[in-house]
């Protein structure tokens, strides 16, 4: 396997219900694997924006409930880490009853830290044991299990803080990429979870529209709203984000059929947009205070919809004009309104396209835009500071909403 496709294969994974829910149930799967008999309680410890992203994101299978504390708690009863971000598939009304009532006897403590990377961290204990398990960076890459002070796993290679994104400055070169997916696209295991998310995306498109049925612009924000609201449905997630995935490849496949474009074009187009929602992520995080789908998905949707029309050469003047148009969306959480961001990153794409291809483009001189795309995030970034401070306001207007 050559190096890009291993980088993009590290950005796709499969997952049930939201993200950051998944992870701490996953955490807590290891968790309940290891620990012998029942708990007298759970410490749920959290960087802010995975509880931020948990707050009210739909559970799979989960009767409605929604949180940090139930996610945690539903992981342990299951205790199937083997089902990583698809570990919901395995939830039960007799496990959702049971975690409940664990719950409501305030057996589950969440802490929240201020972090720039995702942390998660699942401590269960009673008078005679005590089991934890930690994942940090990204939403499956666990550190350490471990059962009263002696190691069950350690993940040695892993370093804390480590990005499970990583690229280097000449990828970031729209130039380069034809090339880049050219080679990247050869390696079958890539293709086979390509194609696999391909068909897995498009089946959560059609689920979708039990709740919007509206045209092929429209399927992702059906998706996006489905999986939000905890509908059992698999998604392949493209960067840490399931919304991320839904969006940077429902709209392409539409775009695709619309340019009658073959498999293999197809399949090419939606390896670019995974490649560049990718390199988007790895400069602002897997979990970030702005909002993903507009900053990184949108921009994927961008490069793919040029390179179905073959006009490369327009990314920068397209991106541009998109850019300006989303940039200063924060994130407030993970949620059923997320489906009006990913419509959102569509519509603004296709505009920004059709601007570029009639000559109209955003001066390179205006505001944050750089004289490339790299510098363009670059300059986005020096915003961060501020815009996390978007996060405290969030997390205290969600828990206000729980008094």
């Amino acid at each position: 396997m050559n190096i890009l496709s291993q980088k993009i294969l590290n950005a796709l994974e499969f997952t049930s219900g939201c993200t950051e829910p998944a992870a701490i149930a996953y955490a807590a799967a290891w968790v309940g694997s290891v620990f012998p008999g029942e708990p007298d309680r759970l410490l749920v410890e959290l960087d802010h924006r995975t509880y931020k992203n948990a707050f009210a994101a739909g559970i799979p299978n989960g009767e409605g409930n929604t949180g940090s504390e139930l996610a945690a708690a539903f992981g342990f009863y299951i205790g199937n880490p083997e089902k990583k971000l698809s570990v919901f598939l395995d939830l039960t009304p007799g496990t959702v009853e049971k975690s409940k009532k664990f719950v409501e006897n305030n057996h589950v403590r969440v802490e929240i830290e201020t972090r720039e990377k995702l942390f998660i961290r699942i401590t269960a204990e009673n008078d005679r044991n005590k089991a934890d398990a930690l994942i940090q960076d990204s939403h499956t890459a666990l550190c350490s299990v471990t059962l009263n002070g002696d190691t069950v796993f350690s993940a040695e290679k892993n370093e804390p803080g480590a990005s499970f994104l990583s690229f280097d400055d000449n990828d970031y070169n729209w130039q380069n990429w034809e090339e880049m997916i050219e080679t990247a696209i050869q390696d079958p295991t890539l293709r086979k979870t390509l194609e696999k998310g391909i068909r897995c995306n498009a089946e959560a498109a059609r689920y979708g529209k039990t709740h919007l049925d509206g045209d092929r612009d429209d399927l992702v924000s059906g998706a996006i709203f489905s999986r939000m609201t905890g509908d059992p449905i698999m998604v392949m997630s493209c960067a840490g984000s399931g919304n991320k995935g839904l969006t940077s490849i429902v709209p392409v496949l539409a775009v695709a059929k619309r340019e009658d474009a073959d498999p293999e074009k197809r399949l090419k187009a939606v390896t670019l947009s995974a490649l560049v929602t990718s390199l988007v992520t790895a400069r602002f995080g897997a979990v970030s205070s702005t909002c993903g789908v507009l900053y990184a998905a949108g921009a994927g949707l961008v490069a793919a919809f040029l390179y179905l029309e073959n006009r490369m050469e327009l990314f920068p003047a397209a991106y541009r004009n998109y850019i300006s148009a989303v940039a200063g969306a924060f994130c407030d959480g993970a949620k059923g309104s997320c489906a009006m961001r990913g419509i959102s990153a569509v519509q603004n794409a296709l505009k920004a396209v059709q601007f570029a291809e009639k000559g109209f483009q955003m001066k390179e001189k205006d505001g944050f835009l750089g004289h490339s795309f790299r510098e363009t995030l670059d300059n986005l970034l020096k915003y961060n500071p501020a815009v996390s401070e978007f996060d405290s306001h969030t997390i205290r207007i969600l828990q206000g909403k729980t008094k």
